[in-house]
């Protein structure tokens, strides 16, 4: 199934792009609850991440520990927005690479190895800029830091796949 024709409006593909984007999110987020009851793993903490996009815009991009920074107005509700922006781009790409690629329609684990593949993101941009050092080397565990930002990667998109 092509999710993306080349003879469709961009206005629908647009649209098509958020419906996929919102029900991705949806599915990822509930199986992300699960996760959370089953690892112990700690739930995504939006104010920072709020706070985190906060100082980027603000053209501040590296501070020694983002938990020390001042609590931002409404942070959580722009970590979330910014949740909500990431997967509509995120999508769009990873939609976009399926629909010209055909190799990669065929890649049963396609999503996966995309998802790998973004996590050079939080690894190398995200978490230094936060103070946690590249690839979390800063945190009191680095090793158990990559292995969550790799398996919180895996775990939503694998179940969230199957929406798509």
């Amino acid at each position: 199934m092509c999710l993306f024709r080349k003879d469709e409006l961009p206005s629908v593909m647009l649209a098509r792009a958020c419906l996929i984007s919102l029900l991705t999110l949806f599915f990822s987020d509930l199986s992300m609850v699960f996760y959370v009851d089953i690892s112990g793993m700690a739930v995504p903490n939006w104010g920072i991440v709020g706070r985190w996009f906060d100082m980027i815009f603000s053209g501040q991009f590296y501070t020694p520990s983002i938990a020390d920074m001042p609590p931002v107005k409404d942070e959580k509700a722009i970590g979330l927005l910014a949740h909500m922006v990431v997967a509509f781009i995120f999508t769009l790409f990873y939609t976009r690479l399926f629909s010209l690629n055909n190799s990669m329609k065929r890649l049963f684990f396609g999503g996966i190895v995309l998802a790998w593949a973004l996590s050079v993101i939080p690894l190398l941009f995200e978490l230094p800029s936060m103070g946690a050092g590249i690839l979390g080397f800063n945190t009191p565990q680095p090793g158990l830091t990559f292995l969550r930002v790799m398996v919180t990667r895996l775990w939503p998109l694998s179940r969230s796949r199957k929406t798509i």
